[in-house]
This record gives structure tokens, sequence and C-alpha cells, in this order.
């Protein structure tokens, strides 16, 4: 025996998939909201990619001001967040 709930929305599922036209309203009503989750979703992970590109183009600048300030290159490895390779490529063409 089921559960009086279960029972009324599998009773529910019986008498709406008989009905073509609210099928068909519910599949787009799915529809749209899949594709309304696709966008956001794409628009979150572009969002995530502009934001770390910001924040990449600011600890660059900051690497530069730090070479043009005469640091060194180990204590700027030190400080600096960015890979070792690109703090070493910044320090050779803005270090005095």
């Amino acid at each position: 025996m089921m559960e009086p709930t279960i029972e009324k929305a599998c009773n529910a599922e019986i008498i709406f998939t008989q009905d073509e036209i609210n099928r068909r309203i519910y599949e787009k009503r799915e529809k749209f909201k899949r594709d309304r989750i696709a966008e956001l979703n794409y628009a979150v992970k572009r969002t995530k990619k502009r934001e770390r590109e910001k924040y990449l183009k600011l600890e660059e600048n900051r690497v530069i001001n730090w070479c043009k300030k005469g640091k060194f290159l180990e204590d700027i490895l030190d400080f600096s967040s960015l890979p070792p390779e690109r703090v070493k490529q910044l320090f050779a063409e803005n270090h005095p």
C-alpha cells in the first residue's frame, strides 16, 4: 500500500500523461527551465573567468611595481601568487 501523497502524485501523473496538451506545456516549461539554468551556469563561468583575468592583471602590475622599486627576484617570488615562470619573465622585462 502506497502513502497517500505518493498515490496522489501517481494518479496525477497518469491523468497528466494522458493529456497531450498539458504534456506539451509541461515539456516546454521544463525545457525553458533547463535552458535558463544553462544560461546562468554559462554566465557564472564567464564571470569567474573575467574575475580571474582581472586578478592576474592586478597581480602582474604589483610584480612590475616591485621590480621597478628594485626588489629582489626571490622576494617577489615569495610574495606573488603568479606562476614563477611569469614572475621571472616580468622581472627580466622590468627590473632596472
